[in-house]
């Protein structure tokens, strides 16, 4: 549970960089495990990892932020709306035991990124580089361009 927890929060926290310090994201990154922890703790079931999924995801639909990261800004006194625009949009993150995925909600497919696998035999993981997913490319590139919030541009390569 700890190691997925750990790459959900990272996975978050990357987006901060560009608007926020580095003790700054360091300490969001550290209070999301924290909550997570705790949120998850009677919800985590290895024997069945999509037992309690809905539970342990983290949505961004556009609309609304998920309450669990805009309490903790709100907590930590960080500047909602630079909060807001850092994130990816329209994507939900399910962190499980042994994998974390980012899927994308407006793709016609099923669009999804792995940010992390673990294997449920052995403590070995294999974490995905963010640099090989399209999907984050896009949510990276609709960041850099501005696009405004609820725009998820997706292309078919």
């Amino acid at each position: 549970m700890l190691e997925e927890i750990q790459r959900t929060a990272e996975f978050f926290a990357s987006w901060l960089v560009k608007k926020f310090d580095s003790k700054t994201v360091a300490e969001f990154k550290i209070t999301l495990e924290n909550d997570l922890i705790s949120r998850f703790k009677n919800h985590w079931y290895p024997s069945n990892p999509l037992r309690g999924q809905a539970f342990r995801s983290i949505l961004l639909d556009g609309v609304q932020t998920d309450p669990i990261l805009m309490d903790i800004a709100t907590r930590m006194g960080m500047d909602l709306v630079d909060f807001e625009s850092c994130l990816p949009r329209h994507c939900v993150v399910f962190c499980d035991p042994f994998r974390v995925v980012c899927k994308d909600l407006q793709a016609r497919e099923n669009s999804y990124h792995v940010i992390y696998t673990g294997n449920n035999r052995s403590s070995t993981s294999v974490v995905v580089e963010s640099e090989q997913s399209p999907l984050l490319k896009t949510m990276e590139q609709q960041n850099k361009e501005s696009i405004s919030k609820g725009v998820l541009i997706v292309s078919s390569n």
